[in-house]
């Protein structure tokens, strides 16, 4: 699933991947798609008990025919605005001229890794807060293998880079890692210049990003 949110001055563009794994569930008192390796999250809709977000349009349910009314068939219809219950917003909700949903490859929405997509200017007065709030949030979901998406960053001020390292540790301190993609030049030699680059693992392919986050398994011991 993808799930977004926006940054005050800058847009924290997409927050991604459900986790695939339900880790720590006994297979005896999960249900069985848990038991199968996936989470349902799926909120029933309901128009007497499903929030409306405002502006959206109500959620309207009514059966156009029905056997047990005489009719020769059950028929329904209903009418709900794209945000309501369980949904994914595209990019282009809330990004000018952003990827619509069928442009989204689909292994985007699966696996443990949570991507962010950072657009615009990190600074302290715009979204580093926003950054710490967000990467808070995903240590408290126990989303902690996470990638910085910061190829349309602009520009990162001390504040910026200040947040960057404090996001490292915190994730660090809860077992994860923190990984960086998509690092122009500007912000390459920023990072040099404060030597954070040594901290930060970096990528420019977001499937090798992802991909890195694999654990290799021990070698299989030799027979003897």
């Amino acid at each position: 699933m993808r799930r977004s949110s926006r940054l005050a001055g800058t847009r924290l563009a997409v927050t991604i991947v459900l986790a695939g794994v339900c880790a720590g569930v006994s297979a005896q008192s999960a249900p069985p798609a848990a038991a199968a390796g996936w989470i349902d999250i799926t909120a029933p809709i309901d128009p007497k008990t499903t929030p409306v977000y405002p502006g959206d349009a109500p959620i309207h349910f009514e059966f156009l025919q029905h056997m047990e009314k005489g009719g020769k068939l059950t028929l329904s219809s209903f009418a709900l605005g794209a945000h309501t219950a369980t949904h994914v917003d595209a990019p282009m909700h809330f990004i000018k001229g952003g990827a619509t949903l069928d442009q989204i490859p689909l292994e985007r929405f699966i696996g443990p890794v949570t991507v962010l997509d950072i657009v615009g200017k990190l600074t302290i007065d715009q979204a580093a807060d926003r950054l710490k709030d967000k990467i808070n949030s995903l240590i408290s979901q126990q989303r902690t293998q996470i990638v910085l998406n910061l190829a349309n960053v602009s520009y990162i001020d001390s504040g910026g880079l200040g947040q960057l390292a404090a996001s490292y540790g915190s994730v660090m301190k809860h077992g994860g890692v923190l990984k960086l993609l998509n690092v122009n030049s500007r912000n390459h030699d920023l990072l040099s210049i404060t030597r954070l680059v040594t901290l930060f693992e970096t990528f420019q392919s977001e499937a090798e990003a992802v991909q890195s986050f694999r654990t290799v398994g021990p070698p299989a011991l030799s027979p003897q």
